[in-house]
């Protein structure tokens, strides 16, 4: 019994207490879509833009939305959660998934939701 307390007790370390995994500089790789049927990623034009997460909540980027962004956080272990000026919209959500094995980061927005799916594909 007391062995099974002891296996039952360990975990996947959290991604949120993991210092480092989100924040640094991500280079935007792809977009993902779909108009109903199977979608597909598609290579991005023009290339090199970024999206940095700094340490403390502050965004830096090149493209929109988060050009606009004046935080971020982590919501969950899921969820990230974008604030703006300027614009339409006074926050985004957006799922996360981090593939840390090949160093990407993907996002899809979940507030405002892309109806067919939509998503962003960054790497270091």
């Amino acid at each position: 019994m007391l062995i099974l307390g002891g296996l039952l007790s360990c975990s996947k370390p959290d991604v949120l207490q993991t210092p480092g995994f989100l924040e640094g500089k991500w280079y935007y790789k792809s977009y993902f879509y779909s108009i109903g049927g199977p979608g597909s990623w598609h290579s991005l034009n023009p290339p090199y833009q970024y999206l940095e997460l700094v340490v403390g909540g502050h965004v830096n980027s090149d493209f929109e939305p988060f050009n606009r962004s004046t935080g971020w956080k982590a919501k969950d272990s899921t969820t990230l959660l974008f604030t703006f000026t300027g614009g339409t919209r006074d926050t985004m959500l957006f799922d996360y998934r981090l593939d840390t094995l090949n160093h990407e980061l993907r996002l899809s927005p979940t507030q405002p939701m892309c109806i067919e799916g939509c998503a962003m594909k960054f790497s270091r």
